[in-house]
């Protein structure tokens, strides 16, 4: 074998194995963009469900048997699931200290209590994931099917304000 062709096939090696790594490179360069987009819509997602919870953004809802919808201020989740004092709008804690009422007396919506395995309402334990979190906002079905109270508003909520509610539920 000549020296020259020897050369060629070198060449050829050395541009080959450059080629992947600049492919290996560019994949990691990729995967990792798309995993920092991903993390940012994450966060997104949790900004939006935080202002659906805090009522920044409105959502529609009606209590069990009526036909019209209830101002929004009146559904907001946090008036009944906030967790502190310090979560409720301040006339809200401001009327609920003064009355004595506990500052929260629904459950409350945090990763650790929708995702552990409880009984709840009587019902076998259950979890919650973002399927069923829906399908109790809309038809007020708990996973386990046990009906929750009437006086929990049923929202009209998009699939997309779910997914956010969750998000910030998880990130709870």
């Amino acid at each position: 074998m000549s020296s020259s062709v020897f050369l060629r096939r070198g060449w050829w090696l050395g541009l080959l194995a450059a080629g992947v790594g600049l492919a290996l490179a560019a994949a990691w360069w990729w995967q990792a963009q798309r995993a920092q987009q991903a993390q940012q819509d994450r966060q997104a997602s949790v900004q939006r469900g935080m202002a659906l919870f805090h009522g920044a953004r409105p959502l529609q809802g009606r209590v069990v048997g009526h036909q019209v919808d209830l101002p929004a201020a009146a559904v907001a989740c946090i008036n009944c699931h906030g967790d502190a004092a310090s979560e409720r709008p301040r006339a809200a804690a401001a009327d609920a200290a003064a009355s004595g009422l506990a500052p929260r007396f629904a459950p409350p919506l945090t990763a650790q209590h929708l995702a552990q395995a409880l009984k709840r309402r009587g019902g076998p334990a259950s979890r919650y994931d973002a399927t069923s979190l829906c399908l109790l906002l809309r038809e007020g079905l708990d996973p386990a099917t046990v009906m929750i109270p009437q006086t929990m508003p049923r929202y009209q909520v998009s699939e997309a304000q779910c997914a956010d509610l969750w998000q910030y539920f998880l990130s709870r």
